[in-house]
């Protein structure tokens, strides 16, 4: 007996042009299959001698005996006699090779990425997590599905390669759902903010989204850059903020800015660090989510100043701005540095 094998059912949902081809997973040894990829076959010969495999959009995920798949099979040529039968590829996601095919089926990572079991086993394995994070298609998928996205926010092998790919971190970054449920995720500050991919990631899918990069803000010449030798954060990358003239106009703020989904968000915590040498009231911390401001601080004390911040955002809903930045109050050209970094952004569902 082979270790997978599948029965083809009757097709349903027989349309002009497309048909879904039904099978199901009559033996699957579960020892070292995860899942398999389950395709159509479609030909004109009644032995399937010329049949072919029509797409891999129409592909679907098993990941148990017994279970059913029904791939799609579509661009038929209408008033044409088809065959079919329903086949499966096995997939082990411990396995290169067999993970790298099953990634670029768009069929099977969409319907994988809505199967709770499935994205269990595979946010645990190190070397499938490696593949689909260097799989545009796959981490579309993912990132496009809130079950998936769960689980790789609750898996710190899945955290940790998501946060070593810039195009994983890119995907996870676009897109406001993944973003939220990444940064709920309760190993973000052991995976993203010591990594120079994933905390430079965050900052870079903001405004601005350049660095080093200076601009003029009301009215003030503003110097961002993404700081390594930070004590907040001396492994990966911390925001750091900088007037560099004299404003314009009267207190100028400025700052970066992202849009974030606050559904169910509960807390908004994060690190920043202060310096203003000796006239720290030249320049104020502000940190606003939408309209409101919701901490703001200047400081006398001429030392540097590293707080950790958590904030009660539990009434705030959807998707709002989050502003981080300062003011600046005053400016001399004594040389002094005045400064604000900003690190180890996480939320929290249970204020």
């Amino acid at each position: 007996m082979a270790d997978l094998e599948i029965r083809t059912d009757d097709a349903t949902n027989i349309e002009f042009a497309k048909a879904d081809v039904n099978g199901t997973v009559t033996t699957m040894d579960e020892t070292w299959i995860n899942a398999a990829l389950v395709y159509a076959e479609v030909g004109k010969e009644a032995d399937l001698s010329d049949g072919e495999r029509i797409s891999t959009t129409g592909d679907d995920a098993v990941v148990s005996e017994g279970g059913s798949g029904s791939p799609r099979a579509d661009d038929l040529d209408p008033d044409t006699t088809y065959y079919f039968r329903a086949k499966a590829d096995a997939v082990d996601f411990s396995d290169s090779t067999l993970i790298s095919a099953a990634a670029e089926s768009p069929g099977f990572m969409d319907s994988l990425a809505g199967i709770e079991s499935g994205m269990d086993e595979l946010t645990d394995e190190e070397v499938g997590m490696d593949v689909v994070t260097d799989s545009n298609n796959a981490m579309n998928k993912i990132t496009g599905s809130e079950l998936a996205m769960d689980k790789v926010a609750d898996k710190e092998v899945a955290m940790d390669k998501v946060t070593d790919k810039e195009m994983a971190m890119d995907l996870v970054t676009d897109k406001n759902m993944a973003f939220r449920k990444f940064l709920l995720s309760t190993h973000i500050l052991g995976t993203c903010w010591i990594k120079e991919v994933g905390s430079e990631g965050v900052w870079i899918s903001g405004t601005p989204n350049n660095f080093p990069h200076t601009e003029t803000q009301d009215g003030a010449e503003v110097e961002f850059t993404l700081d390594t030798d930070d004590p907040a954060r001396e492994d990966g990358r911390a925001l750091r903020l900088e007037a560099i003239s004299e404003a314009d106009s009267d207190d100028p703020e400025f700052g970066w800015s992202k849009v974030i989904d606050f559904t169910d968000v509960d807390e908004l915590k994060l690190v920043y660090r202060h310096r203003s040498n000796e006239r720290t009231d030249r320049f104020e911390i502000t940190i606003q989510i939408g309209d409101d401001e919701v901490f703001s601080r200047g400081d006398t004390d001429p030392e540097d100043v590293e707080d950790s911040l958590t904030l009660d955002v539990s009434s705030y809903s959807g998707e709002q701005e989050l502003f981080l930045g300062g003011r600046r109050n005053r400016f001399d050209d004594a040389g002094d540095e005045y400064f604000i970094h900003y690190t180890d952004i996480e939320l929290n569902e249970d204020a």
